[in-house]
């Protein structure tokens, strides 16, 4: 997923468009590292508050929201400059998305510490012996240590993921976080310059 953001300093976008499309581009590169920074502080910040779903089961959090921030790249042109987010459902920021199984007939969403950020294939290799009920929509285990029986999953044909624009900062704040980036860039080559004249 791609981030960009259109700054409305009109004097940025003048100085901009004065400018060659080789300085352009290390504006953009500039202004877009800015917000970067920025959008990834933020998200390890909200990454750090959502274990709501792992706490109510008991596991482990899976450090999605960690890996999308570490996922974050800036990249730049002459025309522009944007961060781009390598995370499965991070479009969630900018719209409600639904999400439906691929390979299988069913979603398995877990309901046990054991199965928390864990594939059902992969609680199988571990020993587990994995069974659903007839009409229920239960994947349950038998626990390959102590025997014992256990819901694992709900399943389910398909789930709706509410949009989240939380998970990043206000676009105001993006915005200023690249306009202030591409100044102090711009300042620093007019400090330099006046030293050297």
């Amino acid at each position: 997923m791609q981030i960009g953001i259109e700054i409305n300093d009109l004097v940025l976008q003048r100085l901009l468009s004065a400018l060659s499309g080789g300085a352009r581009k290390e504006i953009h590169r500039v202004a877009a590292y800015g917000m970067m920074v920025l959008c990834r502080k933020w998200l390890r910040r909200e990454a750090s508050r959502r274990h709501g779903s792992a706490n109510r089961v008991g596991g482990k959090p899976t450090g999605h929201l960690e890996q999308a921030a570490e996922s974050m790249l800036s990249r730049a042109d002459a025309a522009e400059g944007a961060i781009e987010v390598f995370s499965p459902g991070f479009g969630r920021v900018f719209r409600s998305i639904q999400i439906q199984p691929k390979r299988a007939r069913a979603l398995t969403l877990p309901v046990a510490a054991e199965s928390y950020g864990v594939r059902a294939g992969e609680l199988a290799r571990k020993g587990w012996v994995l069974f659903r009920p007839k009409r229920k929509s239960i994947l349950f285990g038998v626990s390959p240590v102590d025997g014992k029986v256990k819901p694992l999953y709900v399943l389910k044909g398909g789930v709706t993921l509410r949009q989240d624009r939380s998970l990043l900062p206000p676009d105001e704040a993006i915005a200023k976080a690249a306009a202030d980036a591409a100044l102090a860039y711009i300042n620093q080559i007019l400090q330099g310059a006046s030293r050297g004249s």
